[in-house]
């Protein structure tokens, strides 16, 4: 619960950095360059700012994780019920009747 907060915290922070930036970069404060420093190291270690980035990939390794043990992406309701209920909904989208379609990078 703890990381769960701090990621919360970074992904404010940067989205304030996402949202402050001006077209002409002002003179920068040693605090945001600071933030601006952590930002990036996080990214290159393949932080994710958006949560629901997040949870796509969380959910994509987990059912990953389903295949190598099982042999298939057949996942049973009664096995997992919440890795059930994304893979539906991912099906859902590939066929376009959610309301989010899946982009070509996540069908891929």
């Amino acid at each position: 619960q703890r990381l769960e907060y701090w990621q919360m915290s970074y992904h404010r922070r940067h989205q304030t950095l996402q949202a402050s930036r001006p077209s002409r970069p002002p003179a920068m404060s040693l605090l945001m360059f600071d933030r601006i420093i952590r930002c990036r190291r996080l990214e290159e270690i393949g932080f994710e700012f958006n949560r629901n980035t997040a949870r796509w990939y969380a959910k994509y390794y987990e059912l990953l994780q389903y295949r190598n043990d099982n042999g298939h992406v057949r996942v049973e309701e009664k096995e997992n019920l919440s890795l059930f209920r994304w893979v539906c909904t991912q099906r859902r989208r590939r066929k376009g009747v959610h309301a989010a379609k899946l982009s070509d990078t996540q069908i891929k």
